[in-house]
């Protein structure tokens, strides 16, 4: 075997080692951002409502501190 070929077996067996360590951290990171958007996207009425309420306890919360 020559050394070329040691050596990109070598990167090639870390890459797949990262890429299978690092996998859950991928999906559950794209898990997290979906739910993100679908929350986002649910709750885009529901902002403009509470909108006001917010800005006025925000206030409040500021005079208190």
């Amino acid at each position: 075997m020559d050394p070329y070929t040691g050596i990109l077996s070598t990167h090639l067996s870390i890459y797949i080692y990262v890429y299978q360590a690092s996998q859950p951290v991928v999906t559950t990171t794209l898990h997290y951002y979906l739910i993100t958007v679908a929350n986002s996207r649910l709750s885009r009425k529901r902002i403009k409502q509470t909108n006001k309420q917010t800005s006025r306890h925000h206030s409040y919360i500021c005079l208190h501190v």
